[in-house]
């Protein structure tokens, strides 16, 4: 049993040393020669890039649909039959579809501003999973394996659910 948990202990230290100096660091491309991580990350940046530029294109495109719908809809007819003056605004049917793509474009700025908030954190999620979360856990499994159960919080309590009076 001693011998299991020292082995046990060994083990987590030296996961702890290798994860603190696995050269991971934050930026774009900056861990592509890191096999596994690197890859995830030039998957990530590349599905970020396309989805950018897909949602850019639509942007632009549904902005200028918007403006085409906006001109239509300032058009005006104006006749006078028989000395009577008369002004049709056909255009102004268009309104609804107006609001519409003006709602639709705002969608596409708002999923431009998410990816490129996207592809800012694709370069610091590698970091902070491999320089900070991962070996804090590490650290606090090897001080709850050296500990015994010194501390409160490791000590098992059961599990007791309220009970009603």
């Amino acid at each position: 049993m001693q011998n299991r948990k020292a082995l046990l202990a060994l083990g987590l230290a030296v996961l702890l040393a290798a994860l603190l100096a696995l050269p991971v660091h934050m930026g774009n491309g900056v861990n592509a020669r890191l096999p596994i991580i690197g890859a995830a990350e030039k998957i990530s940046e590349e599905y970020c890039e396309e989805t950018l530029g897909k949602a850019a294109k639509a942007y632009v495109l549904t902005k200028v649909i918007d403006k085409t719908v906006s001109t239509l809809q300032r058009i005006e007819v104006s006749i006078t039959p028989f000395g009577l003056g008369m002004s049709v605004a056909p255009g102004e049917m268009l309104a609804a579809v107006n609001d519409a793509i003006e709602r639709v474009s705002t969608a596409l700025f708002s999923v431009m501003g998410l990816m490129l908030v996207e592809k800012l954190l694709v370069g610091m999620i590698s970091w902070a999973s491999f320089k900070l979360m991962l070996p804090l856990a590490v650290g606090l499994a090897l001080l709850y394996c050296l500990s015994g159960r010194r501390f409160a919080w490791t000590v098992r309590r059961p599990c007791s659910l309220p009970t009603r009076r």
